[in-house]
């Protein structure tokens, strides 16, 4: 067993190493710097809370200071997200070194892990009286049943909303769990880290890179365009979040296709991912076409430090609507138009497309509007019908793609979901055919 978890450990590090690989090194030490000390003093807040109610004077230090420390946590990363794992500690994926002092039981993951709490969430400022109740819930008995629910029900009492609370985490993350990971679990968390970034951009905090950056690997460790990923239905997601998977799915496997080192790949997915915050600006030049590219430059600009990640993000957001034609224009900002516009098409507010049309727009506006060279390499990437295209066979049935192209020999013939059956039937989820195996194209179906 020790050595089980010593391995899952190790690959845990191993995988937040590669998603903190193109930071910036002075914002990793502005977070331990800050992150330790918010977490040896919340460590030492609660355990106070064994021996002294949350209303006693020895608290009045110790919560002013509790209270500074998130505050300036804040100003780097935005929303906060404190997660601990065995006995240790994380603040937005960054792991921190135990309180000095901390042995077997008495790390905060223990006093948290008593109220089946593995993580907290910080969404805004706390005052000293709201530090108080919450030292003071987590320094107590847990309940006897369903401890987490009772701490959560008694902020929401007391009118605490900023603070969400998540169950006990366990390590994981080797190169085969995540493969293995739920595809639907991968797309819901970076859909909400997403909208997370709007909302830190809309209120003038800083964006939370290393969040994404980590999800990027778990999606590049998945494959951008694994089949399960067009399964997955965009209902009940955000529009802008799904968009942005979509664009970081497109980017990530033209560098990809295109040979570039895992770390440039990741760059990548976090550009695409952040290349629409503009539009979470709350001012009305911020929602034009141009306006939205430089509200999101300004927003990217927040976050300190400067390094190429964030060089690739800003032009990213800056240039993802400009032409190449007359423009000597940054690489990730050829890829993101292709991969944006390509997404765009399929709109139904703008034109809506079928995705073999979309790649006969882009194909029709190499060159001017697109770069030639990229343009064909997505279309060799995406196949003849990509993901999503709705095919009719020659037996009668409707197939909905979902692969893209896996071989010259395969261009024309993806992995496909049967979606209708020949008296126009719904056919239930979970049934596939691979079109070069099994089945002959009549042709696309534009609309269904």
């Amino acid at each position: 067993m020790a050595d089980e978890l010593a391995r899952a450990q190790t690959s845990l590090e191993r995988a937040l190493n590669r998603a903190r690989a193109g930071e910036d090194r002075v914002l990793m030490a502005q977070i331990r710097e800050r992150g330790e000390q918010f977490v040896n003093l919340f460590n030492g807040v609660v355990r106070m809370g064994h021996i002294h109610s949350g209303d006693n004077h020895a608290f009045d230090q110790p919560v002013q200071d509790l209270k500074k420390a998130l505050e300036g946590l804040a100003t780097v990363l935005g929303r906060v997200h404190l997660v601990t794992v065995e006995d240790q500690v994380y603040i937005n994926d960054v792991r921190m070194k135990p309180p000095a002092g901390t042995g077997p039981g008495k790390h905060l993951g223990a006093e948290l892990n008593k109220h089946n709490i593995g993580g907290l969430s910080f969404g805004g400022e706390l005052s000293t009286d709201d530090w108080r109740v919450v030292v003071g819930l987590l320094g107590g008995r847990p309940a006897q049943q369903h401890p987490r629910n009772a701490i959560a029900k008694a902020l929401d009492e007391k009118g605490i909303k900023t603070i969400e609370l998540s169950g006990i985490f366990r390590f994981r993350m080797s190169a085969d769990e995540v493969a293995n990971s739920d595809v639907f679990s991968l797309v819901r968390r970076i859909v909400q880290q997403v909208d997370e970034t709007w909302d830190n951009v809309a209120t003038g905090r800083q964006v939370n890179v290393l969040a994404l950056r980590r999800l990027v690997v778990e999606l590049q460790q998945f494959g951008p365009h694994h089949e399960h990923l067009f399964v997955v239905p965009p209902q009940g997601h955000s529009v802008h979040g799904w968009h942005a998977l979509r664009v970081a799915q497109h980017a990530m496997s033209m560098t990809q296709a295109l040979g570039f080192s895992p770390g440039l790949q990741q760059d990548y997915g976090v550009a695409a991912l952040t290349h629409d915050v503009g539009y979470a600006v709350p001012l009305p030049q911020a929602h034009s076409l141009k306006g939205h590219c430089y509200a999101g430059v300004r927003g990217l600009l927040r976050q300190v430090g400067f390094h190429e990640a964030k060089l690739r993000r800003i032009f990213g957001a800056l240039h993802h609507h400009t032409d190449v034609g007359g423009h000597k224009l940054p690489l990730v900002a050829r890829m993101l138009r292709i991969a944006e516009d390509y997404e765009n098409f399929q709109r139904a507010d703008a034109g809506g497309l079928t995705p073999p049309d979309a790649l006969s727009r882009l194909a029709g506006g190499a060159g001017q509007t697109y770069d030639p060279v990229l343009v064909q390499v997505f279309i060799n990437r995406l196949g003849q019908f990509p993901p999503g295209t709705l095919l009719g066979l020659e037996d009668g049935h409707v197939v909905k793609s979902i692969s893209v192209a896996r071989s010259v020999q395969t261009f024309a013939q993806p992995l496909s979901m049967v979606v209708a059956r020949p008296d126009g039937s719904p056919v239930p989820a979970g049934h596939y055919v691979d079109l070069a195996q099994h089945g002959q194209v009549r042709g696309v179906v534009r609309a269904r």
